[in-house]
């Protein structure tokens, strides 16, 4: 990147140039033990068990050998069917910027900018599949040691391969051979983007009466962005849209300690280059034949948001402050069904992103910081606590497409927030805890961003201390995740339909910092 810069009694210019690519090469490698139509029973109720299905390799993890029957009626471990994939990306993005200042003696017009825009990127990932033959016969081959079982909360789980490495494993079975990957055609993409913005915004400021004044600004930004989807053979389709995005937002400074903002503005989101891909993924395991695709013809969603708050610095260091808004939405992204496919003599089902939801997010947030030292007692005499601590409540009445019967709420939006944080300060001790909540949400947490979920809600208990032992040395203990709280999702929009139940412990760190200087 470039940056320059020129200051001038009354004008500031900036310009910025920059350059960036990105490449990545990833493989995604899988070699299966299974045991297919065979049922494992697990019993949650008193002292946890699961029951393994008599004759089951998995049931003598020491003994089990390779038996290579077929995958779908029976015991199946082989590589032989097994899909390993992988892609090459690539990212090249170029950018210019620039923006004017101009300081004006205009009365309450104090000065204005100007600036423009332009960028162009192209994203391409090219995919590759391949599957391994099995070296060897038909005959059962017994295995190395590389399955063992373990006791999880006095549960004893089903056996586990625990080969050195993938490679180890897959030795078994003939290896892995890069040169049988061939393109799969049906999943390459191409997207190339555009993006030209220019704006104009006018600066205000004033004095109202003796003791009150305001800032406030009036703008407009107008994007004109053009995009291409390109499939292995180079056809393209093609997307175009120009928005204007008017803004305008108020300071009033009533006092030394009472703010009220005030704004209102268009603004745009829009789709990442991925959801605009021309590729398929095609699913294609019994009982399962369907697939997604990006979806070239995305539009922004578009959000017409206003936004009001008040802040009263009612001491030093201290802080309440309320703040509700309201965000009419367009064009919201979200997934359905778009179109079909018929291969192999089956119609597959095919999914993918489109505009189509609308509504409305509004909501409220409450901020209070303060120190209360003046409130401790006089045995503790010297030391500074405070605390900071903030909620937020958000509600919306957009849906997601899925499941159609039941639709998620709008993804990333939870209903309750909260955050509170306690510090102690005494000599060269530093002290604080801190706890975070939030309640449940729809999230893509997985492999694939499209498949939704919801988490469930949580809280975090964290603490730190810290000990300054001179200008120079800081020693540090924290923990995090102090009451070991679950990661619990669901699928379906179904609370009892368990997607992850994720226990990740408590967490210790010990750090020393050293200042050289």
């Amino acid at each position: 990147g470039l940056n320059l810069e020129f200051s001038g009694d009354s004008i500031r210019v900036d310009a910025d140039i920059a350059y960036s690519r990105a490449e990545r090469k990833n493989y995604w490698h899988g070699l299966y033990f299974d045991d297919r139509n065979a049922t494992f029973r697990y019993d949650f109720r008193g002292t946890p068990s699961v029951s393994v299905p008599a004759g089951s390799p998995s049931a003598q993890p020491e003994t089990a050998a390779l038996v290579v029957v077929d995958c779908n009626t029976g015991f199946c471990g082989t590589l032989n069917g097994n899909e390993n994939q992988g892609s090459e990306l690539e990212d090249e993005h170029w950018s210019y910027r620039l923006d004017i200042n101009k300081t004006l003696d205009a009365g309450h017009l104090s000065s204005i900018d100007v600036g423009v825009r332009y960028s162009e990127r192209e994203k391409e990932v090219v995919w590759e599949q391949f599957k391994m033959p099995r070296g060897g016969d038909n005959a059962a081959q017994a295995l190395p040691d590389i399955f063992t079982s373990y006791t999880l909360s006095a549960l004893e789980t089903s056996p586990l391969l625990t080969a050195p490495s993938f490679m180890t494993a897959a030795d078994l079975f003939g290896g892995v051979d890069y040169s049988l990957a061939e393109t799969d055609e049906d999943r390459y993409w191409k997207v190339s983007e555009e993006n030209l913005a220019g704006y104009f915004k006018a600066n205000f400021e004033g004095s109202i009466g003796s003791s009150s004044y305001y800032t406030a600004n009036v703008g407009v930004r107008i994007v004109d962005v053009g995009t291409d989807s390109f499939d292995i053979r180079g056809a393209a389709i093609g997307n175009d849209y120009t928005e204007v995005l008017p803004s305008v937002g108020i300071n009033f400074f009533l006092d030394e300690e009472n703010i009220i903002r005030l704004s209102a503005s268009r603004a745009i989101s829009r789709p990442p280059l991925d959801e605009l891909r021309v590729g398929k993924i095609i699913n294609a395991p019994a009982g399962n034949i369907e697939g997604n695709t990006g979806n070239p013809l995305l539009n922004p969603f578009i959000s017409k948001q206003l936004d009001l708050s008040y802040e009263w610095y009612f001491a030093p260091e201290s802080l309440a402050a309320a703040t509700a808004y309201y965000k009419k939405i367009d064009d919201y992204i979200g997934y359905d069904y778009l179109d079909f496919q018929v291969k192999d003599g089956r119609i597959f089902y095919i999914y993918g992103p489109k505009n189509e939801q609308e509504g409305y997010v509004r909501g409220v947030e409450l901020t209070f910081q303060a120190p209360f030292t003046s409130l401790l007692p006089k045995a503790l005499k010297g030391v500074s606590a405070g605390v900071y601590s903030n909620y937020a409540y958000a509600d919306s009445n957009i849906k997601e497409l899925y499941p159609e019967d039941n639709p998620y709420s709008v993804a990333g939006l939870a209903t309750h927030t909260a955050t509170v944080d306690l510090w102690f300060w005494w000599r060269k001790f530093d002290l604080r805890f801190g706890w975070k909540y939030h309640s449940a949400f729809t999230t893509g947490f997985g492999w694939d961003g499209s498949e939704l979920s919801t988490l469930d809600a949580e809280s975090n208990f964290s603490a730190s201390l810290a000990y300054i032992l001179n200008d120079n040395i800081t020693l540090r203990i924290q923990g995090y995740n102090l009451t070991d709280e679950p990661a619990r999702s669901t699928r379906d929009n179904n609370n009892h339909n368990l997607r992850r139940f994720d226990k990740y412990g408590r967490a210790y760190f010990f750090g020393v910092s050293w200042k050289m200087w």
